[in-house]
């Protein structure tokens, strides 16, 4: 129905249906390292976060398809990192509504309040902040850093500092 609206002007028509499952199976095929590949320094720094903390658990939301957040995971080499990872079309609401990130917690039986959620964008931060975590905005993602820092409690600029931030959050709840 996301792309009803655009097509028709009408957000029920179920041609939108059929397009966001054309668009969705597009877009999937295009993932690979080169086209999804990962902000420089982001996979060792989950992999040491892992090794140093091995009951630390994550996992993956996007607005996109939950297709889409698998072949990313798929492609870049973490799937063995994120036991979960969901996409728009699994959860009731999209961001900003929290329901994916309560549907992850409730998935790994996490408490939202022991949970730290790490985006780019402001419905990332909004989502965040109505589920009750801990969140840290990244000022590199797509979206101007104005609009991350206006819609996240605690923002960073670089790998290193979310690095730091995010063993402090660990350190903090152990």
């Amino acid at each position: 129905m996301r792309l009803a609206w655009h097509v028709t002007g009408n957000p029920d028509d179920l041609i939108g249906i059929k397009l966001g499952q054309e668009f969705d199976a597009l877009y999937v095929a295009l993932v690979s390292k080169e086209t999804a590949n990962l902000f420089s320094g982001i996979e060792q720094m989950l992999r040491s976060l892992q090794e140093r903390h091995p009951s630390v658990r994550f996992a993956a939301l996007s607005n996109a398809c939950t297709d889409y957040v698998t072949a990313v995971l798929q492609a870049n080499n973490l799937l063995s990192l994120f036991p979960v990872g969901l996409g728009a079309d699994k959860v009731p609401a999209a961001k900003p509504a929290p329901d994916g990130l309560l549907q992850l917690c409730s998935l790994l039986d996490i408490p939202p309040t022991a949970c730290v959620y790490v985006g780019d964008s402001p419905s990332d931060g909004k989502a965040a902040v109505a589920a009750g975590m801990h969140s840290i905005g990244v000022t590199w993602g797509s979206h101007a850093s104005s609009a991350v820092q206006a819609a996240f409690p605690s923002t960073v600029h670089t790998v290193a500092d979310l690095h730091r931030e995010l063993e402090r959050f660990v350190d903090q709840r152990q």
